[in-house]
């Protein structure tokens, strides 16, 4: 199993460890990080936004392997040291959780309780919420018992996700009707025609479902944009956050960017932290604070650009550096967002701008500043 980091806050820590690891809405996804130091920077990022908490990394064993084969490959992404599960993950991944539960087959994500068990059987038969099975119905309680029972029985005896699928199909009937599990890759299959069903017009089961056109467009893009992720090529991986932007939750947004920031590619980080500043909200500025100070222009301009956006109390001081910066390409990013301060207050910022040796700075600066009370100098 290879170690991950999953960086959060104290009390989000003690939750995980009772009730393993849930998305928070509208984020859908439990993100990890090979890298201890980049699921600080996460860590560091939810305990901000006015919250008194300290921040807390976790240190989890997970077999990706098993991981994807039960919940869907098309789950969990893997790559550059970042691991992205869609969905939820049980507390036996921890490794400071109890030894009977980590020496369980659950320590691979099958759950135990009826919630749980719920949601997996949902998953697994591509079933939204308000259609799928419902954690009260007698057959969920009653495979929880099943379960339960067994781990009792033979903590060390493994049942797999097959296993427990095929007893679901018998308590659950009406929701495995016309249905045939893949017990290789556990995804869930429908018969094409007659109830009976023909094995040779099985078809993924996710092409029944009853998602609108927009979800499933969606899904295609996400697709396409995680194996762009995953790529070698720095274009690619570009391309992969761009698709990203149009589709993903604005929480999951921040989080992908903040593990891109730390890409070895430059225009890969520059990506990430123009995406921060452009299309990310409730972002922690001053986790690139760092790279304000970058010796790469890109990087540098960029990076002032989240903290202008972002630290509304500090804008000006980030906008004086940016505007200050020697570089053309540092002054060019930082003056598109003169009109983020009032000329009243900051007017030595407004005549840095307007008096710069670059035209195309100062016609920006003028835009910016037209109608606001304050002219050109003419000394």
């Amino acid at each position: 199993m290879a170690v991950f980091y999953h960086g959060t806050t104290r009390r989000r820590a003690r939750l995980i460890r009772t009730n393993g690891f849930e998305p928070r809405p509208p984020s859908k996804r439990v993100w990890f990080a090979r890298s201890r130091s980049i699921a600080e920077r996460r860590a560091r990022h939810k305990s901000s936004g006015g919250s008194a908490e300290k921040p807390e990394v976790l240190t989890c064993e997970i077999d990706i392997g098993s991981l994807a084969g039960l919940i869907g490959g098309g789950r969990v992404f893997h790559a550059r040291g970042i691991l992205s599960i869609r969905g939820p993950v049980p507390a036996a991944v921890l490794c400071d959780s109890p030894s009977d539960l980590r020496r369980s087959s659950f320590s691979v994500n099958l759950p135990d309780e009826p919630a749980g068990l719920a949601r997996w059987i949902n998953r697994l038969l591509e079933l939204p919420a308000h259609r799928g099975v419902s954690r009260r119905h007698p057959g969920v309680r009653r495979l929880s018992g099943w379960i339960q029972s067994r781990v009792a029985a033979n903590p060390n005896r493994e049942i797999s996700a097959a296993e427990v699928a095929e007893v679901a199909s018998r308590w659950l009937p009406d929701f495995f009707d016309g249905v045939a599990v893949d017990p290789t890759h556990m995804r869930s299959l429908r018969y094409r025609g007659s109830a009976a069903g023909d094995l040779s017009t099985l078809i993924p089961h996710t092409k029944a479902a009853s998602g609108s056109a927009s979800d499933e467009a969606d899904e295609d893009v996400e697709a396409e944009a995680l194996v762009c992720l995953a790529s070698h090529k720095p274009r690619r991986r570009v391309r992969g956050l761009r698709l990203l932007t149009s589709i993903e939750a604005p929480a999951d947004l921040v989080e992908w960017c903040l593990m891109l920031v730390d890409d070895e590619d430059v225009d890969v980080s520059v990506s990430a932290l123009q995406t921060l500043a452009a299309h990310c909200e409730r972002v922690n500025p001053f986790l690139v604070e760092d790279l304000a100070a970058d010796g790469d222009r890109r990087l540098r301009a960029a990076a002032l650009e989240v903290l202008a956006v972002h630290n509304r109390e500090g804008c000006s001081r980030w906008l004086w550096e940016g505007l200050s910066d020697p570089e053309v390409h540092v002054r060019m990013a930082l003056v598109r967002h003169l009109d983020r301060l009032d000329p009243a207050q900051h007017p030595h910022i407004f005549e840095t701008a307007l008096t710069d040796s670059n035209q195309e700075i100062v016609k920006l600066a003028r835009r910016r500043s037209e109608g606001r009370g304050i002219g050109v100098p003419t000394w």
